[in-house]
């Protein structure tokens, strides 16, 4: 899959779990998964990382 439409399917995911409102906040906001880095920060250095992220919790229930 190429990186526009993980991210496509990423957006999605993020708001389905959490919400419009503050799915924007969730991507600037520091995540222990990443290492206190923000989602934004991982994607740009290893968007697969942030991509596999959401959908182990899209699969097993439950956002961040």
């Amino acid at each position: 899959m190429n990186k526009h439409t993980a991210r496509q399917r990423s957006v999605a995911l993020v708001i389905a779990m959490v919400g419009r409102a503050t799915s924007e906040q969730w991507w600037a906001s520091p995540n222990h998964a990443f290492d206190m880095r923000t989602p934004l920060d991982m994607w740009a250095e290893d968007y697969h990382r942030v991509y596999d992220y959401l959908m182990h919790h899209a699969s097993v229930g439950g956002g961040s």
